[in-house]
């Protein structure tokens, strides 16, 4: 009997763990960098899925308090180019992207093959430099799901405001 209550809360404590949130690891982040708007884009390596997790990532964006546009959905911004990072860093890009979106930086949500992680890229529209780089890295082995990953990015985006992060609400903590 005592082995069988040992398993079940052995179990119960697994299953809260999978209810975790990612980790997100700030890798590096201009504190001086404020904005009002983003543009953003997923790149997750299939592009009939890229503009769904691209609205994901700008709900997340807005949950934290900018503006957010997709770039997927402002066609004539990169006409018909790929997008990646060597593409909106580009100055004649970024000129079109703020143009287009009034956008005061270009966020980009990219991921691991088999979402073994995904890394978020911002950078300023104006100059092209880099103002925020984090990675999300899963608690188990892979992220659950695209959406996931842009719910953890929504928390680094909140950065860019100069307004501190929501604080969790209590129905919103994992409960093991």
């Amino acid at each position: 009997m005592r082995r069988s209550t040992w398993i079940a809360a052995a179990a119960a404590a697994l299953a809260g763990c999978a209810a975790l949130p990612p980790k997100l690891v700030i890798l590096s982040r201009s504190r001086a960098f404020r904005a009002q708007a983003v543009a953003v884009a997923a790149l997750t390596g299939d592009d009939a899925r890229d503009p769904e997790v691209s609205r994901a990532l700008a709900r997340a964006a807005e949950g934290a308090g900018l503006r957010a546009s997709s770039l997927e959905e402002a066609d004539a911004v990169l006409a018909g180019a790929a997008i990646s990072l060597d593409t909106v860093s580009d100055p004649r890009t970024l000129a079109q992207i703020r143009r287009s979106t009034g956008a005061d930086a270009v966020v980009l949500l990219s991921f691991d093959p088999g979402l073994a992680s995904a890394q978020l890229s911002v950078l300023d529209a104006q100059t092209g430099d880099a103002v925020l780089r984090a990675t999300i890295k899963p608690r188990g082995a892979a992220l659950s799901g695209y959406d996931e990953a842009a719910q953890a990015a929504g928390s680094a985006l909140s950065a860019l405001t100069g307004r501190p992060a929501a604080a969790a609400r209590l129905d919103d903590i994992p409960v093991p």
